[in-house]
């Protein structure tokens, strides 16, 4: 393949996977704007049954092939997604999107501990350290003056506990399974759920107000849909060591839209601890990435051929979703990919 050629390849799949980040990085303000009439169950419910069908119509021949491994294992992380956005949304009601943001993004320093429980994989000295500034980050972000955690903060930090449990098992469970098709399960069983806990609470499933409509169909057709669809494509020939650092800054976006565009509220001393998060997600990355260069590090240009990491998602970072998201590819437990469902 030409080099040039190739070169424009890896150059249009980083701007894309630049466009899946600010994607995710848009659902935290337009989830506070779904928020605003709607509870989180039924924005969930009009979320992942809308992907489920979008995504449905238009990889109807692949996921009418589906295993029945891929049904089995697609559900069970569905589950895991439900919960996770519920949780994330939830928390969403009692803090700020620019805050939200940033506590989020800390499941990258959790996901090592949350793999040694459940797979037995000790973490590398490295992760003491990034899981050390994360939550000095997420101290500065969160305490008072009376050193008391908001409680919308302090839900976002268990959503970010879950969703590294979530990484966990996709690793474990869809390495060898068609991500696309998992992730197709992953919707539907999350939009059921939803569904249920609609009906159990009775909450209330139209609102009028043009901001909340217009959350939910951003958080519907581009948090989930779109963004897992450019994701799919790009990384067929993104370079793998470029992936998780680029959908990091998810949460960079995130904070620039809710602070810039929506208004939230922010000090230095949030700055100060958002850039401690972020810091912590980078030199993770870089640490991952560094050891990948050394195990495979083959994959560079001059081969003159794209990389083929399997298909997604993060669905985000939903992302946030991440949207499938999005995450970041730890060599020892993750796979190759961000996380469906984001």
């Amino acid at each position: 393949m030409d080099k040039r050629l190739t070169n424009k390849k890896y150059f249009a799949a980083d701007i894309m996977l630049f466009m899946v980040a600010a994607i995710w990085g848009g659902g935290f303000v337009t989830g506070k704007m779904a928020l605003g009439g709607l509870s989180p169950e039924v924005i969930l419910m009009y979320r992942f049954c809308g992907s489920a069908a979008v995504i449905g119509l238009l990889f109807f021949k692949k996921i009418r092939n589906s295993t029945k491994e891929e049904i089995l294992y697609g559900s069970l992380l569905g589950t895991f997604l439900f919960f996770s956005r519920f949780v994330q949304l939830f928390g969403l009601q009692y803090t700020t999107a620019a805050k939200q943001s940033f506590i989020a993004a800390s499941y990258v320093a959790f996901t090592p501990f949350v793999a040694w429980i459940i797979l037995k994989t000790r973490p590398k000295k490295i992760d003491v350290g990034v899981t050390i500034v994360a939550l000095l980050g997420i101290a500065l972000i969160s305490l008072n003056s009376a050193l008391t955690i908001q409680a919308g903060d302090f839900i976002t930090l268990v959503f970010a506990v879950i969703f590294s449990a979530q990484i966990v098992f996709t690793g474990k469970f869809v390495r060898n399974f068609d991500v696309l098709t998992c992730t197709f399960y992953q919707f539907v069983v999350s939009g059921i759920l939803a569904a249920l806990l609609v009906m159990i609470t009775g909450a209330p499933v139209i609102s009028a107000d043009p901001g909340v409509l217009f959350g939910v169909a951003y958080l519907t057709l581009l948090t989930t849909t779109l963004a897992t669809c450019l994701q799919n494509f790009a990384q067929q020939y993104a370079k793998e060591s470029h992936v998780a650092l680029i959908l990091s800054m998810e949460s960079v976006f995130g904070f620039l839209f809710a602070a810039l565009l929506y208004g939230d509220p922010f000090t230095p001393q949030m700055l100060l601890g958002g850039a401690l998060v972020v810091s912590s997600v980078f030199i993770s990355n870089l640490s991952d990435r560094s050891k990948v260069d050394k195990t495979s590090g083959k994959n560079s240009v001059s081969e003159e051929k794209p990389v083929q990491s399997a298909p997604v998602s993060q669905i985000h970072k939903d992302t946030d979703d991440l949207s499938i998201e999005q995450s970041v590819a730890r060599a020892d437990f993750e796979p190759e990919s961000p996380l469906p469902g984001k």
